[in-house]
């Protein structure tokens, strides 16, 4: 009832829209909106990157270059494939009894 006796413009009608950051402070510009937008996501990446440990980095290099390396080889796998049975080797398991009792060769 109350509300279908505002006018239009009590009600907002052609009202500017506020812009506000991410603590809720008003934004008085676009530009300083999109700078802000610009800003935060620099500050993304340059929190992403110093996330990563130097180990983690040449841990991804390593994985990458392996799968490059897969990616080039045959999909079907044999029983002779040496890269395969290497990696199947030196896997360890959890709970394998004769893990220790064998040593790898």
């Amino acid at each position: 009832e109350r509300y279908g006796r505002m006018t239009a413009e009590e009600r907002g009608r052609g009202a500017d829209t506020v812009q506000r950051d991410r603590h809720g402070r008003r934004l008085e510009t676009l530009e300083a909106f999109m700078a802000n937008q610009r800003g935060d996501a620099a500050a993304e990446r340059e929190k992403l990157e110093w996330g990563s440990g130097r180990v983690q980095r040449e841990s991804r290099a390593e994985r990458e270059a392996e799968e490059a390396r897969e990616a080039q080889k045959p999909l079907a796998r044999y029983v002779d494939d040496r890269d395969l049975n290497a990696r199947l080797e030196k896997r360890t398991r959890w709970g394998d009894p004769m893990a220790g009792l064998v040593s790898a060769s």
